[in-house]
């Protein structure tokens, strides 16, 4: 794909609203300019066809209204061979999205696999006040739920997150939509390897449920995100992976009692308990309101394919057949006991 360039985001921004002046020119330009900065290097550009159709980038399919995105295939140009560029990562060479949701996961190497495909806004730019801002209930959606949320706001994405759900694991994969390119995981060379814990799928749903729930702000998601995903941190832990301050970030989590504090060790932990609650699952939830049946009919399938190789959370052990506890008997033991994980 190519870079978006400033006068397609100001062609773009004049059709969904006035047209720009020279001062929304600069607002745009600021933006762009912002956003480059913050993204990081790029993992490989990609190339993206929407229902059989080659764009240049997402914005001029997202600008086309004759694009229903029911379809799409996302391609890399340049995928890496170094397999620590794809540190946290599935390799990848095509993804193909279909209109159930469903996504076709193929490889460098090996078979193709299939996953249930979700997305979620991390970056936009606001046509209709001059601004970059935080996404705000940005997913997860089905792709064309997505586009259509987008459009009816008239959003316009600078960063998204895919996120795949395998049976045993959820994997997201960040994309820059400015210079069309597939981002590396932010925490390859900032999160020793040995630290990092690989939840259940059905953890990571509810997870990225709360990322994209427009609660939270940016550092606070990639502060929550990165705690899931480890065993306890110091705040100077967190700081190193996630790439800022954080301590705004762990007050707010704490008293929405997402993390506590050990401060005998200084350490935070994620509060697996109050993520899987049901109550956690907010009506506000955009995804729910626009896919309907269609996603609660692929999130039964998601949760049925993880329960068949569920495993503890804590430990990674597998968790036995019509287990319906969140924690295996060893580390509910350990931990004192932990309610039931929804069914």
């Amino acid at each position: 794909m190519s870079p978006v360039r400033l006068a397609d985001v100001r062609r773009i921004a004049s059709g969904r609203g006035r047209k720009p002046s020279d001062a929304d020119g600069i607002a745009i330009e600021q933006a762009l300019r912002e956003y480059r900065s913050q993204a990081g290097p790029p993992l490989s550009p990609f190339s993206l066809e929407v229902d059989g159709r080659p764009y240049t980038s997402f914005l001029d399919a997202l600008d086309d209204s004759s694009a229903s995105f029911r379809t799409a295939r996302l391609r890399l140009s340049e995928p890496p061979a170094d397999p620590e560029s794809w540190r946290f990562l599935r390799p990848w060479s095509s993804i193909d999205l279909g209109s159930d949701g469903s996504a076709q996961f193929l490889a460098p190497k090996g078979a193709p696999d299939r996953a249930l495909a979700r997305f979620r806004l991390v970056d936009r730019y606001d046509p209709g006040r001059g601004v970059r801002m935080p996404p705000q209930l940005g997913g997860p959606f089905p792709l064309a739920a997505f586009v259509a949320w987008m459009r009816d706001r008239s959003i316009l994405p600078l960063g998204i997150v895919l996120d795949l759900y395998f049976p045993s694991e959820r994997i997201r994969y960040p994309l820059d939509l400015v210079r069309g390119v597939a981002l590396p995981d932010r925490r390859a060379g900032r999160l020793p390897e040995a630290r990092f814990v690989r939840r259940p799928t059905r953890v990571s749903w509810e997870l990225d449920r709360r990322l994209a729930g427009g609660e939270l702000s940016p550092i606070a998601v990639r502060t929550l995100e990165t705690l899931a995903e480890v065993n306890g941190a110091s705040e100077a832990e967190l700081e190193s992976w996630v790439g800022g301050s954080v301590r705004e970030s762990l007050k707010v989590l704490t008293q929405s009692h997402l993390a506590t504090q050990d401060t005998a060790a200084g350490t935070y932990h994620l509060q697996l308990e109050a993520l899987m609650r049901p109550a956690s699952r907010t009506s506000s939830s955009a995804g729910s309101a626009v896919a309907g049946s269609a996603l609660r009919e692929g999130v039964t399938e998601l949760l049925a394919a993880a329960e068949a190789r569920a495993t503890c959370p804590l430990c990674g052990d597998l968790l036995p057949p019509g287990y319906t506890r969140l924690l295996c008997a060893k580390c509910e033991g350990e931990v004192g006991g932990v309610s039931r994980a929804p069914r």
